[in-house]
């Protein structure tokens, strides 16, 4: 017999909450990351000082970027909405999350340390592009899957899911009760017992 398989095992964000978050990155790349790409077009030859792309990795901007936007999901994972659908594997997301604030703001702080010591100079370019980079591209895609999630439960009436799992649960437990009765019907108290028939 094949297993049933439930509604809220398919439950997962449509081509509409798919489109929603792409509008959202479109966004957030354009005007979240405004002043880096145009720092990076400064450096092409809007500006008379040659300016690497490596300048922007130095002083640890793209671990602001990763640990703000990254900080910014939390809200959404956190947050409960009108329709008392909770979000999907919600303390699996909040510890991914702290994956990628805590080490990006230890970095970022340790940068900001020895710039202010005027010890620049020992800040590895090659380090922090190998950890920088990852960090933001990883926040951008765990960013995109938080908005998803969050677009598809605040635009779905009611748990679904939920509701029909709970219907479900209580089929069964009525179907068990009226197989229960028909096993052991009820005795007809009006018989007189084989007590009384001998007496």
């Amino acid at each position: 017999m094949a297993k049933k398989t439930h509604l809220y095992e398919d439950d997962w964000p449509d081509r509409e909450s798919w489109s929603a978050g792409s509008v959202w990155l479109g966004y957030t790349m354009f005007y979240g990351f405004m002043p880096l790409w145009l720092g990076v077009l400064a450096g092409l030859g809007f500006s008379n000082q040659r300016i690497r792309w490596t300048d922007f990795l130095i002083h640890g901007e793209l671990l602001i970027y990763a640990a703000s936007l990254t900080a910014y999901s939390t809200r959404l994972i956190a947050s409960d909405v009108n329709t008392t659908r909770p979000f999907a594997s919600r303390q699996v997301f909040n510890l991914i999350s702290h994956a990628v604030i805590i080490p990006s703001a230890a970095a970022y702080a340790i940068v900001m340390v020895l710039t202010f010591s005027h010890l620049t100079a020992q800040i590895s370019a090659s380090f922090m592009s190998w950890f920088s980079v990852p960090m933001v591209l990883y926040s951008i895609f765990f960013s995109l899957v938080v908005f998803v999630e969050d677009h598809r439960r605040t635009t779905t009436p009611l748990n679904v899911a939920a509701e029909y799992k709970k219907e479900e649960e209580q089929l069964s437990v009525d179907f068990d009760q009226l197989e229960r009765a028909e096993v052991l019907p009820p005795q007809d108290e009006s018989q007189p017992s084989r007590g009384d028939e001998n007496g």
